[in-house]
């Protein structure tokens, strides 16, 4: 048994997150976001901060929509 800390679990569940096709929409509007709200930023701080705050953005906008599939309920909670 391989014990992991936190920030190895969050890596790991960002990648999957990364890696499935019912999320790239949301991945897609969360940089956005993170380029409108900080447009003087570098592109590799918009990368750093989208990696920072994706799972916890994706966690609220998919439990305020009702009719998200089972799937990405599943993949909000790790």
């Amino acid at each position: 048994m391989v014990n992991k800390d936190r920030e190895e679990l969050l890596q790991a569940h960002l990648y999957i997150l990364n890696n499935t096709d019912d999320v790239i929409p949301y991945l897609s509007t969360h940089t956005t976001i993170v380029k409108e709200n900080n447009p003087r930023q570098s592109e590799k701080w918009h990368l750093i901060e989208h990696n920072r705050t994706f799972i916890t953005w994706f966690k609220s906008e998919v439990l305020k929509d009702l009719q998200s599939f089972e799937t990405l309920m599943w993949l909000t909670n790790g």
